[in-house]
Formats: structure tokens, sequence, C-alpha cells
């Protein structure tokens, strides 16, 4: 008696069991290698981090604190020229480091969260570039290196990014705003990363740098500036009225002034 099920031969059971284990193996090479990717990525960080022209860090201001407070002001943010908007978490973080970094800077008596009422508010515009310098080496570089960084876990990848900020000065707001110096600054940032994804996966840690090396710069030019805002400081004093609010009518005799920073090379 066959001991098969009805109109199906042993020999035909065979192969079929065996192209169902094959189809079990490939899907399970599948899905392991999928996991160690997604592992390997996140351990696949930020190998280095370096700005062109490249600065020491950090700035402490060698004059003594100006009796003012400081906040972030207007944050305006663009990539390739176009503008990209800001999520609630984006516009924190920029806070939280700007907080951190100006406070560090003992450039003014106190750093608050963006949205105190202040004596100064710092308004940035900045515009990225994914461009970067234009490299032969670079391109080259990257083009055969895509597809390994790609899937491989750990394989060095280069980005560099462009960046120009408009950075202002402004004290008060409303109608009675006074713009006291605005600044311009540009340069490079180069990443190399353990993966392709490195940017995305490790943001947190490029803008951390990023904003240590924006907010140095500005700290160091407001610094170059210190009597200017002394001055302001003491005008806002003696108008008796506090700054920031739209009663204030104080009017520096000063003019803005728009000064391109270069940064100081690193000793």
């Amino acid at each position: 008696m066959c001991c098969g099920p009805p109109h199906l031969p042993p020999a035909t059971r065979q192969p079929r069991r065996v192209l169902v284990m094959r189809g079990n193996v490939s899907r399970g090479l599948l899905v392991a290698w999928v996991l160690s990717l997604i592992v390997g990525t996140q351990g696949c960080g930020i190998y280095s981090i370096h700005f062109d022209p490249p600065r020491a860090s950090p700035v402490v201001s060698r004059h003594p604190p100006l009796d003012l407070t400081l906040s972030l002001g207007d944050v305006q943010f663009s990539v390739n020229g176009k503008p990209v908007p800001l999520d609630v978490a984006a516009l924190k973080r920029i806070d939280d480091s700007f907080v951190q970094r100006a406070t560090a800077s003992r450039l003014v008596r106190a750093v608050h969260p963006r949205g105190t009422t202040t004596d100064l508010y710092y308004d940035m515009s900045a515009d990225l570039n994914f461009g970067g310098t234009p490299s032969l080496a670079r391109s080259l570089y990257q083009l055969v290196a895509f597809v390994p960084a790609l899937i491989i876990p750990g394989f060095p990848y280069p980005w560099q990014f462009h960046r120009r900020d408009t950075i202002r000065i402004r004290g008060g707001a409303g109608q009675s705003a006074v713009a006291l110096r605005e600044y311009t600054i540009s340069y490079t940032m180069a990443v190399w990363g353990g993966t392709i994804w490195a940017p995305t996966v490790s943001n947190n840690q490029i803008e951390a740098a990023d904003a240590e090396y924006l907010i140095d710069s500005v700290s160091d030019a407001v610094g170059r500036d210190y009597e200017t805002f002394h001055e302001y400081g003491r005008l806002v004093k003696a108008s008796g009225v506090p700054s920031g609010t739209e009663a204030q009518q104080v009017e520096p005799s000063w003019e803005s002034t728009v000064v391109r920073i270069t940064p100081i090379r690193a000793a």
C-alpha cells in the first residue's frame, strides 16, 4: 500500500521540502543581515569632525561679563538656498546648545532660554550647502565607497558641508528693537562617519560641534566689540525702562555695523 497522500508520489515530495527549507534559510539569512546592519549602524557614529578655518575652543571672554541678559531670538534655516521649517524639537536642540555655549563664554551676566524677555537677542539666519568645497579626490572616494558604506557597518565615508550664517545682535523687541551688530561667518565642516547614514544617525553630535564652533566664533567677535555693548548696557540702565519692552526709547548714537568674522586659526 502507498504510505503517501493520494495522487502525490514520494519522489515529488522530497524536492518540495528541500525548496521550502532553502526558502526558510534564505529568509533567515536576510533577516539576520538586516538586524546586524541595524545594530551595526547604531554603533557606527562619527569618526572625526573638522572645521575650516579651524579655531581654538572654547572661547571665554577676557572681559568681565556684560551686565546684560541674552537669549536666542529669530531662527531661520535653509538648505541649498531653500527655506527649511524647524520643528519644536529642532528649535529646542538649537536653543539648548546656544544657552550652553553662550553661558560658557561668560560674555553676559546671564543667558536664558528662547522666548524669555532679555536685554539682547541673538537672531540667526543659516544657509547649509551639502556640496562643500569641490574636491576631485573626495568625489572619487565617495563614488567608489558608496556601496560598501551603504551595506558594511563601520566603513568610513566622508561628508562635507558649507555653512554661511548671518547673526544679528539686537536690543529690545518689536518697534523698539535696535540692531547693534550684524556678523557674517562662512565655514566648512568635514565629517567622517562609520556609515553612509552617519549624518542622520549621529545628527545630535554634529549639531553640538557645529553650535560650539559657531557660537564661539560669534562670542569672540562680540568680545572685540565689548565697548559697544558695554555702552548699550549703560544706556539701558540709565533709561530706567526694562529692556525688551515696547516702552523702551533707548536710541544709541551709533549705527548697526556688519562685520565679517574671520575665525582665528588654532595654534
